[in-house]
């Protein structure tokens, strides 16, 4: 776990980064009774790769085992936690660049064979990433939850983004308040 703490436009934020692996998973629940925000990953990327857990089985189907599947699963995963069950969760589906090419070579259809539209449509195909985790959020209609489609390098983005998430930060607690 790594801790980075800044300040935007004025409010003090604390980013935890949890990691990914499997084994790392339970030790971290437990740090986060209290918290505003769930800010959950997702590389675009990952539709293809197998986790990292997998990669000394030979047998390893990618099409059964890959690291979106299991995205999806952690977050399904994490949305029950009786500790989130008011958080907020934004999620941000990262690598968009990078997603882009590699959709011409390799289709989301290695992750979501029943994905019928065109794979080579980056819009069509983020877009069905996406719904497939809010899918996983419908249960409870009263959290607010969030997604943004980023490229971290991009530093305008980024700054675009964090300013968003502020901003909707303050108004779900405004909400919760019942001042709005």
């Amino acid at each position: 776990m790594t801790e980075k703490t800044f300040v935007i436009n004025g409010t003090r934020m604390k980013v935890v980064d949890v990691g990914g692996q499997r084994n790392e998973r339970k030790k971290w629940i437990h740090s986060f009774e209290h918290v505003n925000a769930v800010i959950f990953v997702i590389s675009l990327t990952c539709y293809d790769e197998v986790p990292f857990e997998e990669v000394t089985d030979l047998d390893v189907d990618v099409n059964e085992k890959n690291n979106m599947i299991e995205s999806i699963e952690v977050f399904e995963h994490t949305l029950r936690y009786e500790c989130f069950k008011n958080t907020c969760f934004i999620l941000f589906f990262n690598k968009y660049d990078l997603f882009e090419e590699k959709i011409k070579h390799s289709p989301i259809t290695r992750a979501f064979p029943e994905f019928e539209q065109d794979t080579t449509d980056v819009q069509q195909c983020v877009d069905y990433i996406r719904q497939q985790f809010l899918e996983k959020a419908q249960s409870n209609s009263s959290r607010a939850l969030f997604t943004h489609i980023t490229c971290a390098t991009d530093k305008e983005n980024v700054k675009k983004v964090f300013n968003d998430v502020q901003i909707g930060l303050v108004s779900d607690n405004l909400d919760k308040a019942d001042l709005v």
